[in-house]
């Protein structure tokens, strides 16, 4: 059975917890704006065509425009399911930088995972790598942080003024 020390994948429930952080990065100035180019805080990306013009803003509203096909149940096509490659892989850096665009950013929402993991990438670049303990008290102070706040800092870059401090 399950107890409080048992891993677990948090599948979607990762996507708030990125927001989240992306909400907290914006108000400390690690992240400057939801419209800064992915390529800004990923440099490695910029010779790849299909992130050029992506934007933060594009990846929360997950209108990327990646090429990403979700499970349907056909074991057969959800086994090569963009879904099945992004959770089983062993680089998801590699596979997130070798994804390829179909749509133009901001053109047409579809829901993929790949848009909240590159988020989480950018922050990883943009904060630094937190390890341990540091990692764990950042998440409690997240935790903490109404969700209404939270929300109001990661689509407008800012509290609203009568919000706690976070």
């Amino acid at each position: 059975g399950y107890t409080d020390a048992t891993r677990s994948s948090s599948f979607s429930v990762a996507k708030s917890i990125t927001s989240a952080l992306l909400g907290r990065a914006l108000a400390s100035g690690a992240i400057r704006s939801l419209d800064d180019s992915v390529v800004r805080y990923l440099p490695e990306l910029a010779s790849k065509p299909a992130f050029q013009g992506i934007t933060i803003r594009h990846l929360l509203e997950m209108k990327s425009g990646f090429v990403y096909s979700r499970t349907n149940g056909n074991w057969w096509h959800d086994l090569r399911s963009s879904d099945a490659h992004f959770y089983y892989s062993t680089n998801l850096r590699k596979s997130i930088a070798s994804q390829k665009r179909e749509d133009a950013p901001g053109a047409r929402w579809a829901y993929k995972d790949s848009d909240a993991q590159l988020i989480g990438w950018i922050l990883t670049a943009a904060t630094g790598a937190m390890r341990g303990r540091a990692r764990e008290a950042f998440m409690k102070r997240i935790a903490a942080v109404p969700l209404a706040l939270v929300w109001a800092l990661a689509v407008f870059g800012r509290a609203p003024a009568a919000a706690p401090p976070v």
